[in-house]
């Protein structure tokens, strides 16, 4: 019975062992508690060269720190980099929906459900619908006409009045022939010989067909010795002949009102 209580298993192989044994004399196996432990890892001191544990931070013979061995730092693990997605096919899409949308709104405007056709060929040309033929345009008459038919009565100048009157010429509601006026002009001065004019209240009016009118108040003194003159509202159409102006109508409105009573005095007969 004291043989069996000196005995216990060995852990690894079950036969029975004295309960002192450090290792099992059937397997040669250590038992933990009394197995030997395996020395501590050393390193020397760089300092005193002395062993000491691996894992020191601080020399256990001479006391200096020392430097923790440099861990290696891993490096990140190199990625490729992504390739761009295309968007290009997003954006026409995008174009095509847009322009589909443009479309249907333009074709609900027309207010047909068909279709609207369009030639893009070659644009069309643009006829001009302004039948309006432009006008050719001529430096305005100025007061010199006026100024330069006054010297030439005053003057009795026969070559002065044929530069200021045109071939034919509506003379006093008569059409007149440029020499058949200037032969009115000398009977006149031959009747007065002192015979004088002087226009004032001068106004031109432009009228459509390009011809300007010229109204004003036309003082005649038969004997121009005297003060007393008469006044006559009178007007003169000229028109652009030859690069300058030249009268082609004369008149005043006594003579057209005296003309119209003759005429329909006899009209009445």
């Amino acid at each position: 019975m004291e043989q069996e209580r000196l005995l216990k298993q060995c852990p690894y192989c079950g036969e029975d062992i004295s309960v002192n044994a450090k290792k099992c004399k059937h397997c040669g196996q250590w038992l933990d508690e009394d197995a030997p432990k395996p020395s501590p890892a050393t390193i020397r001191c760089p300092i005193c060269d002395e062993d000491i544990p691996a894992d020191s931070v601080i020399c256990p013979e001479c006391g200096e720190t020392l430097k923790p061995a440099s861990t290696p730092v891993e490096e990140p693990a190199h990625e490729e980099p992504q390739k761009k997605k295309s968007t290009w096919w997003i954006w026409i899409l995008l174009l095509l929906l847009i322009g589909g949308l443009v479309y249907y709104i333009l074709n609900d405007l027309n207010g047909n459900d068909e279709p609207v056709s369009r030639n893009y060929s070659s644009p069309a040309k643009v006829e001009n619908t302004d039948r309006t033929v432009p006008k050719q345009t001529y430096p305005a008459p100025t007061n010199e006409i006026i100024e330069k038919w006054d010297i030439a009565h005053n003057t009795k100048n026969d070559a002065a009045l044929n530069e200021i009157y045109a071939d034919t010429v509506y003379y006093y509601q008569s059409s007149y022939t440029l020499s058949k006026v200037i032969a009115s002009k000398q009977r006149l001065f031959e009747k007065n010989p002192l015979f004088h004019q002087e226009s004032v209240n001068v106004h031109l009016y432009p009228n459509e067909d390009g011809t300007y009118r010229i109204e004003f108040d036309k003082r005649v003194w038969t004997d121009y010795s005297d003060d007393e003159y008469k006044s006559y509202p009178s007007y003169l159409i000229v028109t652009y002949v030859d690069s300058e102006w030249r009268i082609t109508t004369e008149s005043d409105t006594v003579t057209d009102a005296n003309l119209a009573k003759r005429a329909k005095k006899s009209g009445t007969n």
